[in-house]
């Protein structure tokens, strides 16, 4: 069943469950799905009325499948925020419920996904409201985890972050590539004994200034870049009693700005860096065991002659008064 930017929201709000799919008519991934999405309503409907009927041996899916263009109600997927296509979501009680379908695309598959939500509903009707918000606290979210190393060599370069898949046609417009950086840095890893013999000085904490940077994109077609000029550091680090040792790390001086896109390029995020011919030797002297000794020595020194001299000028006072 098609629907339009007139009866959308109606439809949502008069139908508890329904599965959508958002799709483009150019799109060669929609054009491929088509027929099995109408099968997969077909036997959506085929089940709910095998039930209807009584048939005791058969599930009812109380799911309304319906389907959008996008490109004839262009306003209505940009409100939905339709990052590709084909998208298909699952609506509960007019609001979006859990991420965006992501699993074959087959009847069985998406019948059975349907099942799944269904069920789980009439399930979690019975639950106490603390453990359905847990539920929904903990529910997944969309995104991408990016992990890895780049073998780079030592000249200005840059690497970029981009939203692809080889089942869906991204619509540039919605693209949104908001991302959090949880670490980015420079040169061998570091031991965990390592980064705490280091962690004392000062210039350690410039080795991964990004970590933890949380970048949201609020508007459409634009996406943060990041810039670092690299310089190697070596912290020479050792105790009193052991011989000191050189740590080779990369302080990063970074900075972040948005950049805007035209509406039909993808956005993407781009990390650039500089990696300076210089390098920063940071280094920290320690005193050896006989120069504490002697330094003790001087202290107790010191304080006996104090004390000696105090106890005769003390005398001589006590002395004298006793003459007069």
């Amino acid at each position: 069943m098609p629907l339009d930017e007139t009866n959308f929201e109606s439809f949502l709000s008069e139908n508890p469950y329904v599965f959508v799919n958002f799709f483009a008519p150019w799109c060669i991934w929609c054009q491929r799905l088509e027929p099995t999405w109408e099968a997969m309503a077909e036997e959506v409907e085929r089940l709910n009325r095998e039930v209807e009927q009584v048939d005791e041996r058969s599930t009812s899916i109380d799911v309304d499948v319906v389907k959008v263009d996008c490109v004839a109600n262009r306003n209505l997927c940009g409100t939905q925020r339709i990052q590709a296509f084909p998208t298909l979501r699952f609506f509960k009680d007019a609001q979006q419920y859990g991420i965006d379908y992501k699993q074959d695309r087959t009847v069985a598959a998406m019948v059975d996904f349907l099942k799944q939500k269904v069920e789980l509903e009439k399930t979690m009707e019975d639950w106490h409201p603390r453990r359905k918000q847990r539920m929904l606290e903990i529910k997944e979210h969309p995104g991408c985890m990016v992990s890895g190393h780049v073998l780079v060599n030592r000249v200005p370069g840059n690497f970029h972050i981009e939203a692809r898949s080889i089942h869906h046609n991204l619509n540039a417009a919605m693209t949104n590539l908001s991302h959090v950086v949880n670490h980015l840095s420079f040169g061998t890893p570091l031991a965990k004994d390592m980064q705490r013999k280091v962690s004392k000085y000062p210039q350690f904490q410039s080795v991964h200034p990004l970590d933890g940077g949380i970048f949201v994109s609020r508007d459409y077609h634009q996406v943060h870049h990041h810039y670092s000029k690299v310089v190697s550091t070596h912290f020479e680090v050792g105790g009193m009693m052991t011989k000191s040792r050189e740590i080779v790390g990369y302080q990063m001086l970074a900075q972040s700005q948005i950049m805007h896109y035209n509406e039909m390029d993808v956005p993407e995020a781009k990390f650039s860096y500089d990696l300076s011919p210089m390098a920063v030797l940071v280094s920290s002297k320690g005193r050896r065991w006989y120069d504490f000794v002697t330094s003790v020595c001087a202290i107790i020194g010191g304080t006996f002659t104090v004390v000696g001299i105090v106890d005769a000028v003390l005398y001589k006072i006590i002395k004298g008064g006793k003459q007069l």
